[in-house]
């Protein structure tokens, strides 16, 4: 994560909108290190505008979870182990 200075003391750093929604799927599945979460979390503590961000892309995380998954056909298993036979 590429934090950026704040104006106000040396060694702050602030967490852009941009970083925060490049590392929620991560965070949701809390597989960031504990450092990058607990940046997250205070900037969702105070932006309204990630967490909606935050809960579409959980609400849809958990829809496609919900599909029903399919058995690929033998014919697609064969040609992906023997791309050359195809």
């Amino acid at each position: 994560m590429q934090p950026r200075s704040a104006s106000s003391g040396v060694g702050i750093a602030e967490v852009t909108h941009e970083i925060v929604r490049e590392q929620l799927s991560d965070y949701l599945d809390h597989s960031l290190p504990e450092r990058e979460s607990a940046r997250v979390d205070e900037h969702l503590a105070r932006c309204g505008s990630c967490r909606a961000y935050r809960a579409t892309l959980r609400a849809t995380s958990q829809a496609v979870s919900s599909l029903p998954s399919e058995k690929a056909p033998e014919s697609l298993k064969r040609r992906l182990l023997n791309p050359s036979q195809i």
